[in-house]
């Protein structure tokens, strides 16, 4: 699993100590990190056994992760957008590989209709093609292709959409 990470440290000294602690880790099988400012590191760290991620990836669930955020006490939180027919399905996911979770809260986002008939089927059909998944198992080209539409078209109503949901999260979540 490869986890796209942002960093934030007091200091240069904390920052090659997260990284030095993330180089010996053995789960960690490769670190492609960069220090942008002496408190800011950014990158990619790849793992061999995030039980989080496995969960999340082996079921056959329509998943965003919108957001993963480090907490002081070294934990992760996750956001993960779900249809409320894949939540239990998670659950019992992680319940089995035996991975500490707290669910911090469940929100009904499905009243939702801001997006057209086209927005949302396109979204739909790239979700489930990965289009959104890290790697991407489906290219923005192979994409419209599927969908017999132009790059640039598939490009103009996937952002559109995205905008809708994003603005529509953010609003909620105020």
């Amino acid at each position: 699993m490869s986890h796209f990470v942002e960093i934030t440290t007091a200091g240069k000294e904390q920052a090659l100590g997260i990284r030095k602690s993330l180089s010996k880790m053995k789960e960690v099988v490769n670190l492609d990190i960069a220090e942008l400012t002496a408190d800011r590191l950014l990158g990619v760290v790849t793992s061999k056994e995030c039980m989080i991620c496995s969960a999340i990836v082996d079921v056959d669930a329509s998943c965003f992760i919108s957001s993963a955020a480090t907490e002081d006490d070294c934990t992760v939180g996750y956001k993960l957008l779900l249809g409320s027919e894949d939540v239990p399905v998670v659950i019992n996911r992680l319940s089995k590989t035996g991975a500490e979770y707290k669910l911090a809260e469940i929100s009904d986002i499905s009243s939702f209709r801001g997006l057209t008939p086209k927005q949302e089927k396109t979204l739909r059909i790239a979700l489930q093609q990965g289009f959104y998944d890290f790697p991407r198992r489906i290219s923005n080209d192979e994409l419209a292709e599927k969908l017999g539409i132009k790059p640039s078209t598939l490009s103009e109503i996937l952002r559109r959409a995205e905008r809708k949901v994003v603005g529509r999260y953010f609003e909620e979540s105020e």
